[in-house]
């Protein structure tokens, strides 16, 4: 009885811990935002204006340089035109990486906060346009 008592205790405590550690991924409070995430675009409106934020400066890719072109492959701001675009039946779709790069700004936090960071500071998000 004192046996299963134990291992009850022992299970418990590594299900906290498990809890505790999964809940840590983003602990460190940095994020990046990108308004807007996905956009659709047409020959008669062909651009869209990307805004990252939560790091001072982001480094930015096309999954695809013959369908569209950035306005500037660096900043927190750029311009997506589309250069090619698909049928009603085949859409065509381009995939914008942003990478953060220079210094972080926490997020959640009533006072911002920076951290150094190296040139690819590994967080990134996507933008994904059908055009």
């Amino acid at each position: 009885m004192r046996t299963t008592h134990f291992f009850l205790a022992f299970i418990a405590a590594a299900c906290l811990a498990a809890v505790f550690f999964a809940g840590c991924e983003s602990a460190d409070g940095y994020s990046i935002e990108v308004s807007p995430s996905t956009a659709s675009l047409n020959e008669q409106s062909p651009s869209v204006q990307l805004t990252a934020s939560g790091w001072q400066d982001f480094s930015w890719t096309l999954s695809d340089t013959t369908v569209g072109r950035l306005s500037s492959h660096n900043g927190q701001t750029v311009v997506y035109t589309a250069t090619q675009f698909g049928t009603e039946s085949s859409a065509v779709t381009q995939t914008i990486l942003v990478r953060a790069i220079g210094t972080a700004i926490e997020s959640g936090s009533s006072t911002n906060s920076t951290s150094s960071a190296s040139t690819d500071s590994g967080y990134s998000a996507k933008v994904s346009i059908t055009q």
